[in-house]
């Protein structure tokens, strides 16, 4: 009832809506408990999508808030039920739409992806390709030298590698760029470690005023 009144509210109440999100915060779920959790995440994200597109810049930074507490709590669940995936799906959804509609600094976005891949749990089909459109040139390089700050601090961390070779295997690795010069690099290799250097292939087009993603975001998301 609260976060339907919040929803159909003239103006948004920002900090009770962050409230509401904050109190998807879990320490623990015991077995049985994520389904009721799930449905109280659901309305949250309900009450936040029912928000858009009019208030999408004070909406998405709360989405973003909600995949991290999904996250967390599907690693903390004793059933593992699932339930929670399927909120954070809907979640993450959501959040892409807030995006479009009003773009975040594509820098913080780098970053803040890059930190949700390494450091929370893989709750997500997830792709570079999911916000390419939205982080464009600034974006990819603070994603790219965020992974390899990561092997920096790790060289065998599984998660880094696995991060890298996903945008290596979606870009093709045909040529490395940094910023804006080109140096050849052996293709489907993991070698391109100079700092702010990513791929470029038929999936990124490099235009005389910058990098544009040319493969479109997945029809389901």
């Amino acid at each position: 009832m609260l976060l339907r009144a919040i929803a159909g509210a003239q103006t948004v109440d920002r900090s009770l809506l962050a409230r509401q999100v904050e109190n998807l915060a879990v320490d623990w779920l015991q077995y049985g408990e994520e389904k009721a959790y799930a449905d109280r995440a659901d309305a949250v994200i309900a009450a936040l999508a029912e928000l858009l597109p009019e208030h999408a810049e004070q909406v998405r930074p709360l989405l973003r808030r909600v995949l991290e507490l999904l996250g967390q709590a599907a690693g903390r669940s004793e059933d593992h039920s699932g339930a929670a995936l399927a909120s954070a799906a809907e979640a993450w959804d959501v959040f892409l739409t807030a995006c479009d509609e009003a773009p975040p600094d594509p820098v913080e976005l780098g970053i803040w992806f890059a930190d949700f891949r390494l450091t929370g749990v893989d709750i997500l089909d997830m792709s570079i390709t999911d916000v390419a459109d939205l982080l464009g040139t600034d974006g990819l390089d603070a994603y790219w030298n965020a992974l390899d700050a990561a092997r920096g601090a790790d060289p065998g961390d599984w998660t880094v590698r696995s991060l890298r070779e996903e945008m290596i295997q979606a870009t093709g690795m045909s040529t490395c760029w940094w910023p804006s010069t080109p140096r050849t690099c052996p293709p489907r290799t993991d070698t391109c470690s100079s700092p702010g250097c990513y791929a470029r292939t038929s999936v990124w087009r490099r235009p005389s005023s910058g990098w544009s993603a040319v493969v479109p975001r997945p029809a389901n998301r």
